[in-house]
């Protein structure tokens, strides 16, 4: 599937990871016993080098994050650490809903239940506090979250869909501009190569964790359009 072969090219390119082969991960089961059980995966390498975060499935309805995740989770490291979350929002996948279920709608949007830049209040909803309470025990150098728009976004400016949306910091610019060369050289339509957006949203995953934690953080926005 395209799309899973954007999201690699991107992770393989701007981290120099390392290639897919078998592993066997460790890891562990957020929420364990509440119907909302989320497993995440680590993967070692051995060697120096940075420990980074991968998210898929955050909304339900935009299942490629996840299924590039479960496939990430299994690669062999060059060097660093790999910490894979592939189905986050299990509820909503399994729907193929956006939400999570049975959630109001002040709270059912898991990617605006994490620390916002200005209040007090922390995250909002246990499932988000499982995935948040893992990013401060695991403290990654990076985080990316997976995500799936609904077109291009050089083709239609209401999607993100085909962007990198990063948040501020230091050796970010560096970062994106060797994710957009790993992958866009793969696309050879112009207007489908993916573009730099700014900022994440406030009360996503990636701006919480930069703004509390200090990890650097981005948003890897496929498409759904035209894929196969």
């Amino acid at each position: 599937v395209k799309v899973n072969v954007t999201f690699r090219s991107v992770v393989v390119g701007f981290f120099l990871l390392g290639r897919v082969f078998g592993a066997e991960p460790s890891g562990g089961t957020l929420l364990e016993g509440t119907g909302q059980e989320t497993p995440w995966h680590r993967v070692a390498s051995g060697e120096p080098g940075p420990v980074v975060m991968i998210v898929g499935g955050m909304h339900g309805n935009e299942p490629a994050g996840a299924r590039a995740a479960e496939q990430i989770r299994h690669w062999t490291l060059q060097r660093g650490e790999l910490i894979v979350i592939p189905r986050a929002n299990v509820g909503g996948l399994r729907a193929r809903i956006r939400f999570v279920p049975n959630r109001s709608p002040a709270t059912r949007d898991l990617n605006r239940n994490f620390p916002k830049t200005v209040d007090e209040n922390e995250t909002v909803g246990d499932l988000a506090a499982g995935i948040w309470r893992l990013v401060g025990e695991c403290k990654p150098d990076w985080l990316l979250d997976l995500h799936e728009g609904s077109d291009f976004h050089q083709i239609n400016k209401k999607s993100v869909g085909s962007s990198i949306i990063p948040t501020k910091g230091v050796g970010m610019e560096d970062a994106v501009q060797k994710a957009l060369s790993a992958v866009n050289v793969t696309i050879d339509e112009p207007k489908k190569k993916l573009v730099r957006l700014r900022y994440p949203v406030n009360g996503s995953l990636a701006r919480a964790a930069h703004e509390r934690q200090g990890v650097r953080s981005m948003i890897l926005e496929t498409t759904v359009k035209e894929q196969p």
